[in-house]
C-alpha cells in the first residue's frame, strides 16, 4: 500500500501544549504541525501533532509506523556492519511494531553526540538497501509506473493539505484570511 506523510504548519493564536516558536516558519509566534499519512485511496490513514520547529522530520517514522492499517553508485554497501548488529536490529524492529519504543527515541540513540553508534551504522547501511532500489525505480528509463505512483500519491496530499487550509481558515469557500493565518511551508 504506497503512503506518504508530510507535514502542515499553522500558527496558533492561544496558548497550547504542542505549540512552539520558530522564526523561520511562524515569524515571532508560535506554531504546529500537522503530520498527516494518506494512502493511495486518498484516505487518512494517520496523523500526529507535534510542535512546530523545523526538526520534527524524526516524528514521520512515528508517524508512518503508527499507521492504522546519496548517490546510487558512490559506496557499497558494508554488509559485514549489519550481519554483526543484526540481532539488535530485529529487536529494535520488533520494538517499534510493538510500540515498546518510539521511533523518535530511537533516532537520538543511533546517534550519540553527533557520531552514529554501530547499530546506528547498521541501520544507515541496511536503510541504503531500500535507497538505492528507490532510486533505480525512479529512474528507470522504460518503466516509469513508480515516479506515476509517486506523482499521484504527493497530488493526493496537497489536495488534503488545501482542504485542511480551509478548514482551518473557518471557511468554506475563497476569502481573505483571517489576520492570524500564516500559510506555512
Amino acid at each position: 500500500m504506497p503512503a506518504s506523510v508530510d507535514g502542515l504548519r499553522f500558527v496558533v493564536p492561544v496558548q497550547t501544549i504542542n505549540a512552539a516558536p520558530s522564526p523561520k516558519y511562524f515569524g515571532y509566534k508560535r506554531g504546529l504541525t500537522l503530520l498527516n499519512a494518506v494512502n493511495d485511496q486518498v484516505m487518512g490513514i494517520g496523523q500526529m501533532v507535534v510542535p512546530g520547529t523545523p526538526r520534527d522530520s524524526p516524528y514521520i517514522l512515528d508517524t508512518l509506523i503508527n499507521i492504522d492499517a546519496g548517490p546510487i553508485a558512490r559506496n557499497k554497501i558494508n554488509r559485514q556492519k549489519i550481519h554483526t548488529q543484526w540481532s539488535d536490529m530485529t529487536r529494535v524492529s520488533g520494538s517499534l511494531v510493538t510500540n515498546q519504543v518510539r521511533a523518535y527515541d530511537l533516532l537520538r540513540l543511533f546517534a550519540r553526540g553527533g557520531r552514529p553508534t554501530p547499530l546506528g551504522q547498521a541501520f544507515a547501511e541496511y536503510g541504503r538497501i531500500d535507497k538505492t532500489l528507490h532510486l533505480l525505480s525512479i529512474l528507470d528509463p522504460i518503466d516509469n509506473t513508480y515516479r506515476r505512483k509517486l506523482n499521484k500519491q504527493l497530488a493526493v496530499q496537497e489536495s488534503r493539505h488545501r482542504l485542511a487550509r480551509i478548514v482551518a481558515a473557518g471557511r468554506g469557500c475563497a476569502g481573505p484570511r483571517p489576520w492570524w493565518w500564516r500559510r506555512g511551508r
